[in-house]
């Protein structure tokens, strides 16, 4: 299962660490690539929700209300149809 993860920020970021630790598949994104820099080598990094979603089984949305429309627009258009998109 790959599970991508919008937004690594504070919340973002521990749960990708989380995930990280158990051996999760993860697709992060962030807009801002020092903040995805830690995940290198570890997560495929994207600074596009459109890369980050095209294969993922599960979306995590973890960014901030202001842009949380905009970035569902994004990645109901570029997730596959079956994902489960959850917001946090």
């Amino acid at each position: 299962m790959k599970i991508a993860i919008i937004g690594v920020g504070g919340l973002g970021g521990a749960l990708a660490e989380g995930l990280l630790a158990r051996g999760a598949t993860l697709s992060l994104c962030d807009r801002h690539a020092e903040k995805l820099a830690r995940f290198v080598g570890q997560a495929e990094t994207h600074l596009e929700p459109a890369a980050a979603v095209r294969e993922a089984d599960v979306v995590v949305l973890a960014v901030k209300p202001k842009v949380t429309v905009a970035t569902c627009k994004q990645v109901a258009a570029h997730a596959p149809a079956a994902a489960l998109v959850v917001s946090c």
